[in-house]
């Protein structure tokens, strides 16, 4: 998915493993990718609570980047992994739900 922006900043890449989201951003001059979530693991919190703060984390910064005007692309699901990422699918929620209450955000589908 491709949500076009006017900020005249590079884009944010967001999608499923850091790993394929760092390569596709390297890709773009100044883009964008959520790489300072605080170490929470190292806090003495437990497993749920990190989850929760990341979680939390994660939010606050796709919201930021929805208002920072940039260009979102999602280079989507990662085919090799098992498991569905939690924060991914909140990521892709948000963006649904960001277009419904907000339907100048112009979207079409980008292949990556």
């Amino acid at each position: 998915m491709y949500v076009k922006g006017g900020s005249g900043k590079g884009p944010v890449i967001v999608g499923e493993t850091m790993k394929r989201v760092e390569a596709a951003a390297e890709k773009y001059t100044d883009a964008k990718i959520l790489n300072d979530m605080p170490e929470y693991w190292n806090m003495g919190l437990k497993d749920y609570e990190v989850t929760s703060k990341m979680m939390e984390y994660n939010r606050k910064w796709i919201l930021d980047q929805f208002r920072s005007g940039r260009e979102i692309i999602d280079i989507g699901l990662d085919a090799n992994r098992k498991t569905p990422s939690i924060f991914y699918e909140m990521e892709q929620n948000m963006i649904k739900n960001y277009q419904k209450l907000h339907p100048e955000w112009n979207a079409h589908t980008k292949l990556q």
